[in-house]
């Protein structure tokens, strides 16, 4: 899997970062509602969700839960710079598919995953991406969204 833009993720990437994250993933979701997804946020035909920024796949991990029960697998797919804070096991159900893949959200998403998503995720990128950055990410991120539907960005306010 490897990494790229690894210079960019200026904290560690070892166990006791990955439980912080997880610990952090909580609280934030405690903030807005209990839920990963923003109450303003309809999830009634949600069917394919990309997490940009993944980390360790947790919020992605807990979206399941959150969402509708429906006869339609959920496709969750979770993008990073870097493969090593991934979780280790394949987490694939009837109900529910996760896939991890190292990508540079700077840089253009693969063809295939244009117009996929019905959701898509950010979380507490802000230092993330040098100013010059911000519009071309943004830009990216779009391109995975199917038609007009919602991007959840969440930072600091």
């Amino acid at each position: 899997m490897g990494s790229v833009g690894e210079d960019l993720y200026l904290l560690n990437r070892n166990p006791e970062e990955s439980a912080r994250l997880n610990k952090q993933h909580g609280f934030l979701v405690d903030l807005i509602g209990g839920t990963p997804i923003h109450p303003s946020i309809p999830t009634d035909n949600i069917t394919a969700v990309a997490d940009v920024g993944t980390g360790t796949g947790v919020w992605l991990a807990s979206l399941p839960d959150s969402l509708p029960t429906s006869n339609t697998p959920l496709y969750l797919h979770g993008f990073d710079i870097s493969a090593t804070q991934f979780p280790f096991y394949k987490d694939i159900t009837p109900t529910r598919e996760l896939h991890l893949s190292v990508h540079d959200a700077r840089n253009r998403f693969p063809a295939e995953h244009h117009g996929r998503y019905d959701l898509v995720h950010l979380r507490l990128l802000v230092g993330a991406f040098q100013e010059d950055d911000y519009v071309r990410t943004i830009h990216n991120v779009y391109e995975l969204l199917s038609a007009s539907l919602p991007a959840s960005i969440q930072h600091p306010p």
